[in-house]
């Protein structure tokens, strides 16, 4: 993917002669920005559709997340490859790792959502629900197999392993002293 140069020349006339600025003119100007125009039908239409809330632009994709929990992934030229709603309220933050196969997602119901790229697009890796109470805990689980309680202690943490063995957590919901999660064997 090539993306066009757009190139622009700062001179302070205060401090340079005419001679000067004619040596620099015939220089090789240094591009300053790099930019592509995205006018694609897909990208609009969403844009047109829902409110952006959150935007990633990686060395390839565009990811775009929205007011209704929802992330887009476009290619370089504005054509959608990918889209999935891992939240129910709108994405705060979409980050990737730093080979740009994993995408990372927050979103303003307290959940944290990481997704594969690169195996089968939209693909649910882990799902983290967060609730903070009034005692400063955490509840979190995905690939590793493991629901983890995290209560906040006066000098560290205490983690504690609530569910293990049966498979990538895929749904966290937390309401009290409920909690409820989802793996490959089902409910809990």
């Amino acid at each position: 993917m090539s993306f066009s140069k757009a190139e622009a020349v700062i001179s302070d006339s205060s401090s340079s002669s005419d001679s000067e600025a004619s040596s620099e003119e015939d220089e090789e100007e240094v591009p300053i920005v790099d930019y592509h125009l995205v006018e694609a039908d897909d990208v609009c239409r969403v844009v047109s559709t829902e409110e952006v809330t959150a935007v990633k632009i990686t060395k390839d994709k565009l990811l775009v997340g929205t007011c209704k929990g929802s992330i887009y992934a476009f290619d370089g030229r504005g054509k959608l490859v990918g889209m999935w709603t891992s939240h129910t309220a709108a994405v705060t933050c979409i980050d990737t790792d730093y080979t740009e196969r994993y995408v990372a997602s927050s979103s303003e119901d307290a959940s944290v959502c990481v997704v594969s790229l690169k195996i089968n697009s939209g693909r649910i890796i882990a799902h983290t629900d967060l609730s903070i109470n009034s005692h400063r805990s955490v509840v979190f689980g995905g690939e590793d197999y493991k629901l983890v309680l995290t209560k906040r202690g006066t000098l560290f943490n205490n983690n504690s392993i609530l569910h293990s063995g049966e498979g990538t957590i895929t749904r966290i919901k937390w309401m009290n002293s409920m909690i409820a999660w989802t793996n490959l064997k089902g409910m809990k």
